[in-house]
């Protein structure tokens, strides 16, 4: 008996060495990476009134830590984002998204929508 149990449990063990965890497919949205985060009067960790963050404190985006106030970034990157205005009187609203809802976004400097 002993044997065949030393047999189930070495075929169990049998995987490709090549995988190192997520065997299926992931993709970029499965994947969060923490970023360092400008706070203003807006950020939602201001509404939430998380403890010890004040305007202009640069917070990792995870775990909402403080960052010293020197620290080497490892990749940078410019997002473009178009806001819809707050007050539905604002005459760039557009009635199609909600207040201060995103109506765009892009990484491409050349974007038409970007240089517009």
């Amino acid at each position: 008996m002993s044997n065949e149990i030393t047999k189930t449990n070495s075929s169990l063990m049998q995987t490709d060495k090549n995988q190192r965890g997520f065997e299926s497919g992931v993709d970029q949205e499965d994947l969060i990476i923490p970023r360092a985060k400008l706070i203003q009067a807006l950020s939602p960790e201001m509404q939430e009134g998380v403890e010890g963050i004040k305007i202009g404190s640069i917070i990792n985006s995870l775990t909402k830590d403080i960052l010293p106030v020197e620290f080497i970034p490892i990749f940078a990157f410019k997002n473009y984002i178009r806001f819809n205005p707050r007050s539905k009187d604002d005459p760039n609203f557009d009635p199609a998204f909600e207040p201060g809802g995103i109506i765009w976004r892009s990484t491409d400097p050349s974007d038409p929508l970007v240089q517009e």
